[in-house]
């Protein structure tokens, strides 16, 4: 069967499944990478010290341009996924397996540029990258992301740090502005939001450290359990 190897012995509970496992049974795994960890991944400190451009580029896109317009400009790049009302969840993409958002990186070149430069999206077929914009009241049903990848978000706005709250797994985060948190998102996962203002992040899916795909020329060094 497949979940009865090495990858999952540990397994009690079903907060405890993920799909990275399958792939990677040797490697560093945990719903929500501890801070240390995840500053020891290159992209991560990448967005944190790119995270004033990112701010200053992306913000004003969802605040000056509105969802409905944006579907209209840009087929697509709009999530369609029905995991939260309209209202209560705004997923634009930057990039989507390798399509840009053209219409977006006109308004934010330096933001595309940097998305560009960093191999571990580029170079990675399951990337994707998106603008998240959580309103207050929302919440995101549980749900799954595709192995094998690793989900960052680097906080653009969050006003109300500890009114947003992100469970992975049966650990739960909220996010501080400036700060990127690295999750498993293939860890059933879901968020809440009990503020009144909108939380903003900038969210990727990049290659995991460990995939060794030929076509994915990541540049990561695989991160192994201690």
């Amino acid at each position: 069967p497949r979940f009865s190897g090495e990858c999952c012995v540990s397994w009690t509970k079903p907060t405890d499944v993920n799909s990275n496992a399958l792939f990677f049974p040797h490697a560093f795994s945990a719903p929500i990478w501890p801070r240390e960890r995840a500053l020891s991944l290159d992209i991560a400190r990448f967005f944190e010290e790119s995270q004033p451009v990112f701010r200053a580029e992306l913000l004003p896109l969802l605040e000056g341009i509105s969802r409905d317009d944006w579907a209209s400009a840009t087929p697509g790049a709009v999530s369609a996924e029905h995991l939260a009302s309209t209202d209560g969840w705004f997923m634009l993409s930057v990039v989507r397996h390798g399509e840009w958002n053209l219409p977006l990186c006109e308004l934010a070149p330096r933001s595309c540029e940097m998305v560009a430069s960093r191999p571990e999206i580029s170079r990675c077929s399951v990337s994707n990258v998106n603008l998240m914009r959580l309103a207050p009241g929302a919440q995101l049903k549980p749900h799954f992301g595709n192995a094998p990848r690793l989900s960052a978000h680097l906080s653009l706005s969050v006003p109300e740090p500890e009114a947003a709250h992100l469970r992975v797994g049966a650990e739960v985060a909220t996010w501080k502005e400036g700060e990127v948190l690295i999750f498993d998102d293939t860890f059933v996962h879901s968020v809440s939001h009990s503020g009144v203002l909108p939380r903003v992040v900038l969210s990727a899916w990049f290659c995991h450290p460990c995939d060794t795909n030929p076509d994915h020329q990541h540049g990561q060094t695989c991160v192994l359990r201690s």
